[in-house]
């Protein structure tokens, strides 16, 4: 099969984020006790993860579809590590760790602590397990890229969100690139590496399932619940299963299997749209199973998007392609100007009008968002990616 970029992926990216935007806004609102729709819609407080979800899954295929197509070129059916992780490295660690900077250094230490402080390290959840846990131990996960380990810890020890939390979704995207290229050079056998991807996957979730009845049965110890609850946080958090569903997908498409077929069923297609919105709608969100059901749904939609690359307007032109294409910059900023607009909002007693407080954050949270991303992307990424 030639080699094909997919036209719809770009916009796709552009509005998974912008979703992800709008939903944090109403959740940081909530925490700060400001007027917000957080719990008053169902499908506002799971709207930015399902959407990350559904952001895992088409990650997965199109990362494994260049895999394939290149393993499959390869007579030895190799990879060429050391190009992919160098690609990997330059498009995402220098925005990452920029980010480090921007919410570890200079949001907790500036004119915007107070409202840092009322978002992160404040205990918004009361937790049976709770435990005082030095900030630099967070810090240290972060620079280990191990962010959703923070965020699972800060959870289960302190019902709390740790500084650039939302970073959480950075750290489970690079341990899949981490491991799945390793498991794609260890067997030659598709069925064998998918086999073993998703037995190394789901295996956790049963030693934790069989941890907990054990633990509740026979040692009972809120410790080890506690521990049990931070691994359970973790793994919902990473999420691997979502990117080897994606990847499940690109496998099926690049060889034409005949499951296709039955996927390619405008029915098939119908239903699993219907039932992917009446999941978000109703704001169903678990740790277990839930998000894989998405992961497939979506699966099943997306081969629509893949299929139909030209021709979706909204999905195409330049400028949403744009947009989709600076998307990593609007997912990792939007946080810092959602509350740095809080902040102006704040000085200004918009909070007061509830109308004019949305209007501010719904108008300018995103043109600030679009226009800094665009601004990191061309002279600050940009510069990162000639070494790819």
């Amino acid at each position: 099969m030639a080699k094909k970029y997919f036209h719809n992926f770009n916009g796709l990216r552009f509005y998974f984020a912008s979703y992800i935007l709008f939903a944090h806004i109403e959740e940081i609102k909530w925490v700060l006790h400001l007027p917000n729709f957080f719990h008053k819609f169902k499908f506002i407080e799971p709207l930015g993860t399902s959407a990350i979800t559904l952001f895992f899954t088409m990650s997965g295929f199109l990362i494994s579809y260049f895999l394939f197509l290149e393993k499959d070129k390869n007579e030895e059916s190799k990879l060429n590590l050391k190009k992919f992780y160098r690609s990997r490295v330059t498009r995402i660690w220098p925005l990452y760790f920029l980010c480090i900077l921007l919410y570890w250094g200079f949001g907790p230490h500036s004119f915007l602590k107070e409202i840092f402080n009322g978002v992160y390290f404040t205990h918004i959840v009361h937790m049976p397990h709770e435990l005082d846990i030095s900030k630099t131990v967070y810090l240290g996960l972060f620079l280990l890229i191990l962010p959703q380990l923070a965020g699972a810890i800060a959870y289960t020890y302190g019902g709390m969100a740790v500084y650039g939390g939302h970073a959480w979704s950075i750290g489970a995207e690079e341990l899949f690139y981490l491991f799945w290229p390793l498991l794609l050079n260890k067997f030659k056998s598709y069925k064998k590496i998918f086999k073993v991807g998703f037995a190394f996957v789901y295996i956790w979730y049963v030693l934790v399932i069989v941890g907990f009845i054990v633990n509740k049965i026979f040692i009972k110890s809120p410790q080890l619940t506690a521990i049990l609850l931070t691994f359970l946080s973790f793994l919902a958090l990473t999420r691997l299963y979502c990117m080897l569903i994606g990847g499940l997908l690109a496998y099926l498409y690049v060889n034409n299997h005949r499951w296709l077929d039955f996927l390619r069923k405008k029915s098939v297609r119908i239903i699993s749209a219907i039932l992917l919105v009446i999941m978000i709608a109703n704001g169903l969100d678990a740790p277990v199973l839930v998000h894989d059901i998405y992961a497939v749904l979506w699966s099943v939609v997306l081969l629509y998007f893949v299929d139909k690359d030209t021709g979706l307007k909204w999905l195409n032109n330049s400028s949403v392609s744009y947009l989709g294409a600076i998307s990593y910059g609007i997912y990792m900023y939007h946080v810092f100007v959602i509350i740095l607009l809080i902040y102006i909002g704040k000085y200004f007693h918009f909070e007061n009008n509830l109308w004019l407080f949305n209007a501010f954050l719904y108008v300018f949270a995103p043109a600030i968002t679009y226009t800094l991303s665009h601004y990191s992307y061309t002279y600050f990424e940009n510069w990162f990616l000639r070494f790819k």
